[in-house]
Parts: structure tokens; C-alpha cells; sequence
């Protein structure tokens, strides 16, 4: 389930620090690494000579919490949860796998959820439906996109459920059916009876939303505070030991499909950076990564026969945006000048060479979108936006700008100087933001390059008065809707959610940029067309992405440099069963799971295809 206007959600582990280390309930000691064999079902089956080992960034002492903000653990938490289903990421709302869920069906504004009756939590009990409303219920709590739109959540029996639609959303369906599934006896302690009811009052004005806003806002200081020292889960693996390095998994034995799988523990290492993660890499320490890898770590990797890497469609972007409220931003004229000194071909070449795509022609849209959405015929229509110095002079000419020995000076009369925003430990984003303010400077635009701590980076780029020319994260998801709605929040947190063009108070708007008349005429109000998605057919998605790329394209609100890719490097020495290429699974993984709740990996794992060589 995807929350609105932020990142994903993570898990961070923790516990008592003993000794360097962490202990958890119910930990248990690595493996030997000496080839085994053991039973399952009577059939004897070869264990390879390690663990199934991956490498991943997380915080041992933050905590287990199921709202942790460092969302580099998420892929943690998601080998020990599962959620109702999981979807292939080849088109929208399909097709999936089920998981917690056996079937469901959307008959009208009622999505009614049957539940597998032999899926477990890793202490036994069983999951039932009140597991799956509390965990829906949260939404409310954590400000899930879809939580506007859900009406009620009504108990048929332990193993039936029905979720019912406030409003029209285009999304409900796979928002519900992708919620991770978490246990009743654990949160349900944060979830009030008229909770549904609060949360749409707070969605009003007057005294009583504000106090219903309160409560809902003090719950979700609560559940943020829950922290323990395990994690019951209900997905194929369960946590069995933790050190400030290295995290442990074994099967889950009331996972629905435990005695199908194949790998019988894994092991996760805390890698702190991409160097390290080379190391493991380059010493083939692990099975599977996702670490960002220069052409030279890449080469080495592929040298061995047994090494590979997947490179997904991408449906993330790496952007460069303007305050479109922030002078002289706030003129078209000296966007559109801007995105004609980036050579994206090598701005990418140098920060992203392995894993980003340069965008040919500026959408507002990751690949993954316009591919489904956008015909060649259309996509030709659009400026690409070549680098192109002369262009850029014209134009901030045409805006009042005059080109002086000490640089370009702008209609107020002062030399244009500006600064160009990312936060720390973004090595790809540095080397970007250097190169643009090079070209930038090069040309008699004075620009630097400014970098902010993380924290306050996201708290800070929206607000008003916020930074004037920034970098952040477009797509994210291959759903048009999400997209869009991303793209507003950059600038302003539009309410769009809620049916209205207004924007929440504190964060700037978009100014002149919100209504673009384009050069056929047509005006387009990029919040109203926004909102048109949540309700939109498949064919009504398509035009709506073609009239907002035209928008974006034109009024360049914002210039998308690269399309990001999480480039999967796997190895085949002691693990194999990966996915055939075109098959549904693949896609899944070339999708990176990003419309899933459940890392796809695990999920390779927990449907018993990965095996031991």
C-alpha cells in the first residue's frame, strides 16, 4: 500500500546490545556453511554450501516498527510479511499472485477478500480477517493514498472480508490487495472503533475536523513508537538472529507454501555504502544485490560465468525542479533556457553510466508510464529539448535578460546567480548537480551547488519559501495516477486526493504553471487533469497522460534527467531458478516490485523457485 506524498515505508531492527551484538526473541546461531541435505516431505533435497546471502542498508538500533522512516530496511521487513497479493507489474491492477488472499472480487464498490486458511504468523496463530482490517484501518493512521476512499472494512467470517469504496478510485482495488498484512494483537490496540468516522471527519474543516485531526495525529505518533525486540510476522521467513552486521531469516513453518521452499535460511549483510557492497560483490559473498555499481565493478561482476544482471524497464526518474513561484523560475522562458544547457546524454553518461537511461524527451512521466500510455507519433510531437546553447540565449532574451561580461543579467536589473539543491550522500545526484552548474556557469548563469542533510532536505524542498532549483525523485511506480500526484507534491501537496485544485497551507503553489495553454490552444489545469486519473478507464489514463506530458513538456515544471533502474546483479554458483526472461515473474522483477508490498526476491524465494544448485 502505498502512503501519499512520501516514500516508501521501512523496518528498522533492533534490540539489547550485548556484546557488539543484538538479541533478539527467539534468535538462533548461522548455519555451518558444509553442504547438507535435508528432509522435506519425505523427499531428500540438497542445501548449498552457504546461505542464500544478499546485501542491504539498514539501522540495527532504531527499532522494530512498522512506520521507521529509513526506508532502506523495507526490503528487510519484506522477507517476513506478505501481503494479500502481489501484482506482476506488467500492466495495472494485474495480473497477481495471490498470497495471504486465495481470491477476491470488486462487484460494484465492494472489494470482497477470501482468505487462505493455512497461512500462520511465525508463532502459530493463524491470520484471520481481523489481522487484515487492522492492518487496512492503519491507513487511516499512516496517511495511505487510499485511505480517502475507503469507506468501511466489514468482517464476514475469520476468512471473508469486504472492503467498501467511499468514493470512486481507480486504484482501490490493487492498494488493498497490496497491503502488507500485520498482526491484530499487536496494532489493533491503536485502532478505535469510530476510527473510520474520524478520520473522514478530519477530512473537513471547522473545530471538529481539527480535533479529529489530533486524535488521528497523536495515533500516529503512537504507532510510530511501538517498537519491539522481534518482528511476528506472517511471510515465508522469520527473523532468527541479528547482529549489528548481519541479519538471519529461516523459514517461517506456518507460511502458507513453507514446505515448498527451497532455501532454508538467509542471511542478510549490513552493507554502509557502495564500496563495501563492491567488495561483496567482486567477492562473490553474495547470491543477489541491488547496490548502484559503476561499468568497472559491473565488468568484473559479468567475468564470471556464473554472474548476471538483470536491468529493468525503469519507472523511477531522477529530476531537476523548479520553484515555479520563485524569481525568475517563475518565468517560463528561463525554464525552458535551463533544460537546453543540460546534455542529458552526458550528464548521465557521468553520474548514472550503469544504472539511469537519459530521457530523450521530457514527459513529467517515468518509461514506464509512457511506454504503456504515449505512441511514437505523440512522443514526436514533443520538444526533446537537445543541448542547445543559441536556444537557451534567445529565450532569456525574449524574457528581458541581457547578456553583460560579468554574466546574464535578468529584468530586475541583478546579475542571476542561483543554487542548485541535493541532499548528502546522493553520489550520483552530486556528480549531476555539478555538471548542470558547470554548463550553467559556462554559459554566464552563475550557479553552485548546495548540499543539505537528508532530513532536512525532505522536510524543506516543498516548503515556502523553498529551494528555487532542486533535485528529487520522479515515478517510482509504473501507475500514471501515483506519478502525477508526485509531481504536484514537489511543489505544493495539492489536495487532489480530495477532488479540489487547493493546496495545503505552509507549501507554495504552482503558480502560473498550474494552468498551461498549450501551443494547440488547449488549456491544461495540471491539478484538474491530475485528479481526472483517480476515477479514469485504462483508454481515459492515456489521453490524460498525454495531455499532462504535454503540459510538463511545455511548460517544463520540471526536467527529468535519467530514467533509474534498480539493476539486479545475481549470481548462479550455488543458487538458480531464476525467472525465464518475458515471463510474468520477470516482469515483476524488471518492475522491481514497486507496485508490490513484498520484495521480489523473497518472493522468488517463498513460491519455492529459487533452489540450491
Amino acid at each position: 500500500m502505498l502512503r501519499l506524498n512520501t516514500g516508501a515505508k521501512g523496518m528498522a531492527l533492533g534490540g539489547v546490545l550485548i556484546g557488539g551484538s543484538l538479541l533478539l526473541a527467539g534468535c538462533g546461531t548461522p548455519a555451518s556453511t558444509t553442504p547438507t541435505t535435508s528432509q522435506n516431505n519425505g523427499n531428500t533435497k540438497t542445501v548449498a554450501a552457504r546461505p542464500f546471502s544478499i546485501d542491504q542498508t539498514w539501522d540495527p538500533f532504531a527499532g522494530l516498527t512498522i512506520m521507521n522512516p529509513n526506508s532502506s530496511t523495507n526490503a528487510i521487513m519484506q522477507w517476513v510479511t506478505e501481503p494479500l497479493a502481489i501484482e506482476s507489474g506488467r500492466v495495472v491492477n494485474g495480473p497477481y499472485y495471490p498470497e495471504v488472499a486465495s481470491k477476491w472480487s470488486m462487484k460494484g464498490n465492494t472489494l470482497t477478500v477470501w482468505l487462505r486458511k493455512n497461512e500462520g504468523w511465525s508463532n502459530g496463530k493463524p491470520v484471520t480477517a481481523q489481522d487484515v482490517k487492522t492492518s487496512i484501518e492503519l491507513s487511516y493512521i499512516e496517511s495511505y493514498a487510499v485511505a480517502p476512499y475507503l469507506k468501511s472494512v466489514h468482517i464476514v467470517n475469520p476468512y471473508e472480508i469486504q472492503f467498501t469504496e467511499n468514493k470512486p478510485y481507480a486504484l482501490f482495488e490493487p492498494e488493498i490487495l497490496n497491503s502488507e498484512i500485520y498482526p491484530n494483537s499487536e496494532y489493533g490496540r491503536f485502532i478505535p472503533a469510530n476510527l473510520p468516522q474520524m478520520y473522514q471527519t478530519s477530512l473537513g474543516n471547522g473545530k471538529a475536523a481539527a480535533a479529529a485531526g489530533s486524535k488521528i495525529a497523536k495515533l500516529t505518533k503512537e504507532v510510530a513508537a511501538y517498537k519491539k525486540n522481534y518482528f511476528l510476522g506472517n511471510g515465508p521467513y522469520e527473523i532468527s538472529g541479528v547482529t549489528s552486521g548481519e541479519i538471519t531469516l529461516k523459514v517461517n513453518p506456518h507460511y502458507w507454501n513453507a514446505k515448498n521452499i527451497q532455501v532454508p535460511q538467509v542471511d542478510i549483510y549490513n552493507v554502509q555504502g557502495n564500496n563495501q557492497a563492491w567488495g561483496d560483490y567482486l567477492g562473490n559473498k553474495v547470491d543477489w544485490g541491488q547496490f548502484i555499481v559503476n561499468k568497472q565493478i559491473l565488468a568484473e561482476w559479468l567475468k564470471h560465468p556464473g554472474h548476471h544482471y538483470n536491468a529493468p524497464l525503469g519507472n523511477s526518474t531522477s529530476n531537476l525542479v523548479f520553484d515555479t513561484t520563485t524569481y525568475p523560475f517563475n518565468m517560463v522562458q528561463v525554464r525552458q533556457a535551463v533544460a537546453y544547457l543540460i546534455n542529458r546524454k552526458t550528464l548521465t553518461a557521468e553520474a548514472e553510466p550503469v544504472m539511469g537511461y537519459p530521457i530523450k524527451t521530457p514527459t513529467g512521466f517515468s518509461v514506464a508510464v509512457t511506454q504503456g500510455s504515449l505512441t511514437s507519433s505523440q512522443l514526436n510531437q514533443l520538444n526533446s529539448y537537445p543541448y542547445n546553447p543559441a536556444k537557451a540565449a534567445s529565450l532569456l532574451k525574449s524574457a528581458g535578460f541581457k547578456k553583460t561580461s560579468q554574466g546574464w543579467e535578468m529584468p530586475n536589473g541583478k546579475l542571476f546567480s542561483t543554487s542548485i539543491y541535493i541532499y548528502s550522500g546522493a553520489t550520483d545526484w552530486a556528480l549531476a548537480a555539478t555538471q548542470m552548474a558547470r554548463s550553467m556557469t559556462n554559459f554566464g548563469l552563475k550557479t553552485n551547488v548546495k548540499i543539505i542533510n537528508q532530513d532536512t532536505y525532505w522536510n524543506d524542498n516543498v516548503t515556502s519559501p523553498g529551494y528555487p532549483l532542486y533535485m528529487n525523485y520522479g515515478g517510482g511506480t509504473s501507475w500514471a495516477l501515483l506519478q502525477a500526484q508526485n509531481v504536484l507534491s514537489w511543489w505544493s501537496y495539492y489536495e487532489t486526493q480530495q477532488g479540489t485544485t487547493a493546496h495545503a497551507s505552509g507549501y507554495t503553489s504552482l503558480g502560473s504553471a498550474e494552468n498551461v495553454k498549450l501551443s494547440n490552444g488547449q488549456t491544461v489545469n495540471v491539478p484538474a487533469e491530475t485528479w481526472k486519473l483517480v476515477t479514469s478507464t485504462p483508454a481515459q489514463t492515456k489521453n490524460l497522460v498525454w495531455e499532462l506530458s504535454q503540459a510538463y513538456n511545455q511548460d517544463m515544471v520540471t526536467l527529468p534527467l535519467w530514467d533509474g533502474i534498480n539493476g539486479s546483479l545475481y549470481s548462479t554458483d550455488y543458487y538458480t531458478g531464476w525467472p525465464a526472461s518475458n515471463s510474468d515473474a520477470w516482469v515483476l522483477w524488471s518492475q522491481n516490485g514497486s507496485n508490490a508490498g513484498q520484495n521480489v526476491v523473497a518472493f522468488f524465494l517463498a513460491q519455492g523457485w529459487i533452489h540450491a544448485k
